[in-house]
């Protein structure tokens, strides 16, 4: 049988005289204190009314009365903010937040389902301009509710724009670490610079030159005693030259040989081209370059020289075949046999096959496009003549992607004998680097070899040491690997990692040489003028 009574506890307006200290918390009372009254389960709340008038002295018009809350599994709501534990405890958490609702006074507190332990929250109005603020407890409840909101509100925005102040101080500290750097690297780098000036104006080193009777004598003939080491390039002798102990690298001989081939024909070729500054089809022009008609001295010079120079006019007369035609045809320009117009394109394209026979020792016939297609899957190394000593790989490539340039079908894709041509040959020679046969034409001829990217063959913008410990512009050495590269371009070995570093004193040395390059220029326009 249902309880014929309840005990009902009424909040009065002085028990909540702790009202802000709990911040948003507000609605929160101490229920022990709160006063309790023994009520008919079928007594409505406007008789409840009556009662409290009996009590309190407040006339019934005056009151006003709402749901505080409920007792849930025999708890009450404490009159605190729960602490984290305690929100972790299901058996304690009420619902709604706000935990007040209104009460129907003309139903029954049975009706109304409010029964032992519940709290009944009790306000009497003292202002007759209060009464039209809020005409019903619902409105009094949700401007409660609204309050509340706006609280939560303006909190979450004050720790947003805390938020937003940490992160602009973070962001002004990383500034202030990273302008720190940057001036220590500045330093470091202003240090460089002036210790490589330093060394280079005390610098009192001068070019000796010795003969190889000087050096057999100095590394007794070069016998293993005196070797200390081998490499890609050749092997390395220690050895006392007038009092100073040196060492003395002797390099793959045959393959240093052929590359002396290749810069001296190089050399002849520019001779014969450079002696009429007209359009390409009125210089002089070889017409017939193949093996048979380079020479090479028999003395200890072992010079390369270019004979038949200008044969071919005699076989250009409309309706002749020339001679021997099978053997010329691999070295013949492509587009002198549909055209019949030789020019000095067509000394390249020849000049490209004899590299790349050079190179590999193989047959013309249709040679580039194999080394093409072993250069396009990094497998030049099967396509290199090992008879012909041990080529270097950075060399060996440079040689076979020069060769496979000069052969191009099409003459305008054929590289230029003296801007790109030249500038390749010219380092990989042993011997004097000037050509015997003309004065350096363009400055560009002269830039020193660190600046030149092996990649590109072309001065650096970007300099990146690479972990094989070479040095190639950033962009190139980007690409080299975005394609799916993970060997040096130098060594061809796999490479440690794929991490660059820039190198900065290169960088310095490169920016300071061009603007010396410019100065001079200019100065040179000046005295023209």
């Amino acid at each position: 049988m249902p309880p014929t009574h309840q005990i009902i506890k009424v909040a009065r307006t002085e028990d909540f005289s702790s009202i802000g200290k709990h911040g948003r918390y507000f609605d929160l009372v101490d229920f022990s204190v709160i006063e309790g009254f023994k009520v008919p389960a079928d007594m409505t709340i406007c008789s409840f009314k009556e009662r409290l008038t009996e009590e309190f002295g407040t006339p019934v018009q005056c009151q006003r009365l709402w749901w505080w809350t409920r007792r849930q599994n025999n708890t009450y709501r404490v009159d605190r903010p729960l602490t984290t534990e305690e929100e972790k405890i299901p058996e304690i958490k009420f619902d709604p937040w706000v935990l007040c609702e209104a009460i129907d006074l003309h139903r029954t507190f049975s009706e109304n389902e409010i029964v032992t332990g519940d709290i009944i929250c009790y306000q009497k109005i003292l202002k007759t301009q209060d009464l039209p603020k809020y005409h019903s407890v619902a409105s009094f409840l949700q401007h409660i509710c609204d309050q509340k909101e706006e609280e939560m509100k303006r909190q979450i925005l004050e720790e947003k724009i805390a938020g937003l102040e940490h992160q602009a101080s973070a962001d002004r500290l990383e500034k202030v670490e990273t302008l720190i750097a940057y001036d220590q690297m500045k330093h470091e780098r202003d240090n460089a610079v002036r210790q490589v000036n330093e060394l280079r104006d005390q610098s009192t080193h001068a070019i000796l030159k010795f003969s190889r009777c000087d050096l057999e004598q100095a590394t007794e003939h070069f016998t293993d005693a005196c070797k200390v080491g081998d490499t890609e390039y050749g092997r390395t002798y220690k050895a006392i030259m007038h009092g100073t102990e040196v060492a003395i690298k002797l390099s793959s001989t045959e393959s240093l040989f052929q590359q002396e081939i290749i810069g001296e024909i190089c050399c002849a070729l520019l001779f014969l081209h450079s002696n009429n500054k007209n359009p390409p089809t009125a210089a002089l022009i070889h017409g017939d370059l193949r093996p048979c008609n380079i020479l090479i001295d028999d003395d200890a010079s072992y010079r390369s020289r270019l004979c038949n120079v200008g044969l071919s006019s005699l076989f250009l007369q409309p309706g002749t075949c020339p001679p021997n035609l099978m053997e010329r045809l691999p070295y013949m320009d492509p587009e002198f046999i549909t055209t019949g117009e030789l020019t000095t394109l067509s000394d390249v394209y020849s000049f490209g096959v004899i590299i790349l026979r050079l190179l590999t020792g193989m047959a013309p016939l249709n040679l580039s496009k194999k080394v093409a297609a072993e250069l396009e899957s990094d497998n030049l190394h099967r396509l290199i003549d090992k008879s012909a000593g041990d080529w270097p790989y950075k060399e060996a490539k440079q040689l076979a992607v020069l060769g496979v340039r000069c052969a191009e079908m099409a003459r305008e894709k054929r590289p230029d004998l003296l801007n790109d041509v030249w500038r390749v040959v010219r380092p990989l020679m042993r011997k004097p680097s000037s050509c015997p046969y003309f004065p350096p034409a363009s400055p560009e001829v002269c830039i020193p070899a660190p600046f030149i990217c092996p990649i590109l063959m072309e001065i650096m913008k970007d300099p990146q040491v690479a972990s094989d410990g070479f040095t190639y512009e950033g962009e190139a050495i980007r690409r080299w690997f975005d394609s799916g590269n993970n060997r040096s371009p130098m060594t061809n070995l796999v490479l440690p990692d794929l991490k660059l570093i820039p190198n900065r004193v290169l960088r310095s040395s490169i920016h300071e040489y061009l603007r010396q390059q410019k100065q001079q220029q200019q100065q040179e326009e000046g005295s023209v003028t």
